[in-house]
């Protein structure tokens, strides 16, 4: 009589299966980890760009034309100008700033003379944007002082 091996009836045949499935799970494993790299860089270059919209946003609110004595947020309500915008888009030129934006300052206090104001460019539509809120003070010719929101908006 013959005696039992180790090889079995199909031999190297039964081997096959269980290498394509073996196979097919390393790859389905090395395509989700490309793929969550991918979703990881996406993430990556997002972050950054919320984070140059808040600096931007942060130069915005310190630029020396537009606010009183260089004070950080508090605006001269005579800066809120034709010249001051033109001036800006020169000093923030996209090219230097590596960002097209457009800015608004709006009045939300409860004096009767309310200020609003805008500069930059027209926000195209479907761009990826991200809007930065901050409030400011606008200090007028009579020594008021408003209650104002700088909304600054970025894209690329």
């Amino acid at each position: 009589m013959g005696g039992w091996n180790r090889v079995g009836i199909a031999g190297f045949f039964e081997d096959l299966p269980a290498l394509l499935v073996v196979l097919v799970g390393v790859v389905v494993f090395l395509l989700s980890i490309a793929g969550a790299y991918a979703a990881y860089g996406e993430y990556l270059a997002q972050l950054r760009f919320h984070e140059n919209a808040v600096e931007f946003s942060e130069s915005v609110r310190t630029y020396g034309p537009l606010t009183v004595n260089g004070e950080e947020g508090k605006f001269s309500a005579g800066a809120l100008n034709d010249s001051t915008a033109a001036q800006m888009a020169i000093d923030f030129h996209p090219d230097m700033v590596g960002l097209h934006w457009n800015l608004r300052v709006v009045d939300v206090s409860t004096y009767p003379g309310k200020y609003e104001w805008s500069a930059g460019e027209a926000l195209p539509e479907g761009a990826s944007r991200v809007a930065v809120t901050s409030p400011v003070t606008i200090r007028n010719n009579s020594d008021q002082v408003h209650a104002g929101r700088l909304i600054v908006t970025v894209w690329r």
